[in-house]
């Protein structure tokens, strides 16, 4: 039998489409394979992170997370999780280096957190771009205090500054009020110095204003702040006769409790003009406390 010339086109059109859906079909089950096998990897991977994650092994955690965030897409519910998870791990880390007393480097290491809270402030969680931006600021300026580089320190200063007349620091604890500049031990003692926003003037100051707040407690047998031993103030100055040429600021000291043989209140040997001179500062902040543990 021969076939007729009008079928034969239409026969092999119809063997051209089986073949088709056949590869069709090949193809998408490979696809769906392949994309099986991907996320096989992915969930295996999570698996990894989180359970050292939440054994504190931040290193193995995140260096899965690391791996789930280059086969991820960028948006995705995945991405978004493993590059909050990995800022979560940077941030446990922040203070380990300062620990170490590896000052430059622990700078460094929180400057690179600032850039990738930055770099991925789209895909993770919206307070740490608030209130834990503004704690990794104050680890800085603390470090280059620590290291008597003001300049430095100061130009940190400024950023939380531009917060606070922005008015975008963040509403809790006491963050629209101070930040902390500067942390060290004495012999034995936890020093803390934090610096207020408002500055002489302002109209919202009250009689005692204190520009500056160094706190000393006693250290127990874990490293902790133990007790509350007296506070050193940057006290406001109050100018009764304007004629009479004065500093702006006094060096006050001020005990939580009552010590015998311990009077509390300004110490005029240490003064300061408007623009406090913190290494003048630092150094008269030793010498008191040299005086009240010797």
């Amino acid at each position: 039998m021969i076939i007729p010339s009008n079928y034969l086109p239409q026969k092999i059109d119809k063997l051209n489409l089986t073949m088709k859906n056949r590869l069709l079909i090949v193809l998408a089950l490979c696809v769906n394979f392949s994309w099986l096998q991907a996320q096989s990897s992915l969930d295996s991977l999570l698996k990894v992170g989180d359970t050292h994650f939440e054994s504190k092994d931040y290193e193995t955690a995140k260096a899965a997370y690391t791996e789930i965030k280059k086969q991820s897409t960028k948006g995705s519910q995945v991405y978004n999780y493993v590059a909050d998870q990995i800022c979560c791990i940077l941030y446990f880390q922040r203070d380990d280096l300062r620990a170490a007393k590896q000052y430059e480097a622990s700078i460094k290491f929180q400057e690179s957190l600032l850039r990738y809270i930055e770099t991925e402030k789209e895909y993770i969680r919206p307070f740490w771009q608030l209130d834990q931006k503004c704690v990794i600021i104050m680890g800085v300026i603390i470090n280059y205090f620590t290291l008597e580089d003001y300049a430095n320190a100061n130009r940190y200063k400024a950023k939380l500054y531009k917060m606070y007349r922005e008015g975008t620091l963040p509403d809790s604890g006491d963050f629209k009020k101070y930040f902390y500049f500067d942390m060290f031990e004495w012999n034995g003692l936890s020093v803390s110095g934090r610096e207020y926003y408002q500055k002489l003037g302002d109209p919202d100051n009250k009689a005692g204003f204190s520009k500056v707040i160094y706190d000393v407690y006693s250290i127990d047998a874990k490293g902790n702040d133990k007790d509350h031993l007296y506070q050193l103030q940057v006290l406001k100055v109050h100018k009764r006769d304007a004629s009479v040429k004065m500093d702006d600021y006094v060096l006050s000291i001020l005990y939580p409790t009552r010590k015998p043989g311990k009077i509390g209140g300004p110490d005029h040997d240490y003064t300061y003009n408007r623009v406090i001179d913190y290494v003048k500062l630092k150094k008269d902040i030793i010498e008191v406390l040299e005086r009240e543990e010797g």
